[in-house]
């Protein structure tokens, strides 16, 4: 029952800081999409797993890094799992690999917009950053919870723009061939996700 109140709670702060940057109603849809197709939601809503973890964190990086490294390296977050049954889903990371890009691009977004409120992330990304690493020696999964806010949000910028930068005609062919081939990624990657929900039963 912690996991599901923690994945509320996540889900509404998400919300309110996307309805802080961006006020188009059509943002909210999309966020709401997003979120269905992350695998930190899915893990805490499907996989349930216990706020306490009694299993260590040991098996998750190799030898030749820290755990610190580890988890706040795109590999971990974008690429791979917790290995630990109901703390990771198999072949994903905490995000599905198509939202780097979107990441990157909402990213860049904040940090160029003049704004006073777009500031916020960077700040709350820096944060969840510190939590990230000072909970980092058994926690694992739980430990990068702190950066899905910011991660989310930014993404949910991230895939906003290039939707808007595909639909544009005037902007260069090549610009626009990379917003496509992403959103593609992404569908693709979503339908994978559930077909290994629905027929490998990863939390059973």
């Amino acid at each position: 029952m912690g996991s599901i109140i923690l994945a509320f709670l996540l889900v509404s702060l998400s919300f309110l800081l996307v309805g802080t940057l961006s006020k188009p109603k059509f943002i909210y849809l999309l966020h709401f999409m997003l979120l269905l197709t992350t695998p930190w939601l899915i893990i805490l809503i499907l996989g349930r797993p216990h706020l306490k973890p009694q299993i260590p964190n040991k098996v998750i990086c190799n030898q030749t890094s820290s755990n610190a490294s580890c988890l706040i390296s795109p590999e971990f977050i974008f690429f791979q799992a917790d290995s630990r049954k109901l703390y990771g889903l198999k072949d994903y990371g905490v995000f599905l690999p198509s939202f780097l890009p979107a990441f990157i691009v909402g990213l860049w977004i904040t940090i160029t917009n003049g704004k006073k409120k777009h500031r916020i992330i960077p700040l709350i990304l820096s944060i969840g950053l510190i939590l990230t690493l000072l909970m980092s020696k058994d926690s694992g999964f739980l430990s990068v919870l702190w950066l899905v806010l910011p991660i989310s949000t930014l993404a949910t910028l991230g895939f906003y723009k290039m939707i808007n930068l595909s639909l544009e005609k005037q902007n260069h062919l090549i610009i626009r061939i990379f917003s496509f081939a992403n959103l593609g990624l992404l569908v693709y990657e979503t339908s994978r996700l559930y077909q290994i929900i629905l027929f490998h039963k990863p939390f059973s």
